[in-house]
């Protein structure tokens, strides 16, 4: 039994361990804030289309996001800059349904011209609610 109980704890001990060190890796080490934002390049240009560069992805990582010269753009072509964006929330209000934002902000947003038309989207059908819906609070939005 006391053998079970001290794997046990070696096996969760090795585990919280890699989590923080991947956890330490992601958010405070520049390789891995260079992953993130081009995973955050990816994702945005995935749902609004086009290309997305990320000029510096800065703040107190997860809970303080800072994106600097943001250019969303299409063939070539600038349709949206934002000088500065900033994200302060609560990730892990996450596990609870929820989604907490304490503020967010966004300097110098200047729109060149209308967003590309997705060429990908399916035929319109009804407007449906999923099951459950999260629970977003904003306290302070700024533009």
């Amino acid at each position: 039994m006391k053998k079970a109980l001290l794997i046990t704890f070696g096996v969760t001990a090795v585990i919280a361990g890699a989590a923080a060190a991947l956890w330490a890796y992601l958010f405070w080490t520049p390789a891995g804030r260079a992953s993130l934002r081009q995973l955050a390049e990816t994702k945005i240009a995935g749902a609004v289309g086009g290309d997305v560069s990320i000029g510096a992805l800065a703040g107190k990582l997860p809970g303080e996001i800072i994106l600097e010269n943001v250019t969303l753009s299409e063939n070539g072509e600038t349709w949206l800059t934002i000088a500065r964006a900033d994200l302060v929330w609560r990730p892990f209000a996450l596990f609870g349904g929820r989604v907490d934002i304490d503020a967010a902000h966004l300097d110098g947003a200047r729109l060149l011209k209308a967003p590309p038309a997705k060429s990908d989207q399916q035929k319109p059908r009804g407007f449906e609610l999923p099951e459950q819906l999260p629970r977003v609070a904003i306290n302070d939005l700024g533009v």
